[in-house]
């Protein structure tokens, strides 16, 4: 399951992301990208990350932000932000409360592979509950145009 467009997205409490402390609002950006991945310096999150990295300038164009949000903890994500050189902000969802808000908790209480793509309007815009890798970062971009 996943948030439905049209939901406002819920802005996240306060959180730490591996570049800066900070409370995301999420009404006061857009178009946002908000990846929800398993585990950091795994096969299929590291590849979702560098697709995303590989893409950025053109997200950017856009003047679209992209976060990356795993339940695992800041000094993962900054050592698997500084390993990939990933130009985008990762947020650290240790208590799991954003991922519960986004219908994103997956089995073992990860996050599950959830992406959304929320508008200049603070709402979902679109979602893919069930993200295969594999080209996903190019969709969303597709997608980000379309907005």
């Amino acid at each position: 399951m996943a948030l439905a467009p049209g939901t406002p997205a819920p802005d996240f409490p306060v959180v730490q992301r591996h570049d800066a402390p900070t409370l995301h609002k999420l009404a006061e950006h857009g178009p946002v990208v908000v990846y929800f991945y398993p585990r950091d310096n795994t096969p299929g999150c590291t590849r979702e990350a560098q697709d995303f990295r590989d893409l950025y300038p053109q997200f950017q164009e856009l003047h679209a932000e992209i976060v990356g949000i795993s339940v695992q903890s800041m000094k993962s994500h900054e050592k698997f932000a500084t390993q990939h050189d990933l130009p985008f902000p990762l947020v650290s969802d240790e208590l799991r409360s954003i991922a519960k808000h986004y219908e994103a908790l997956g089995p073992l209480s990860s996050a599950a592979r959830v992406t959304y793509l929320i508008g200049k309007d603070g709402k979902v815009a679109r979602a893919w509950p069930s993200v295969k890798v594999k080209g996903h970062a190019q969709e969303v971009l597709d997608a980000v145009k379309a907005v």
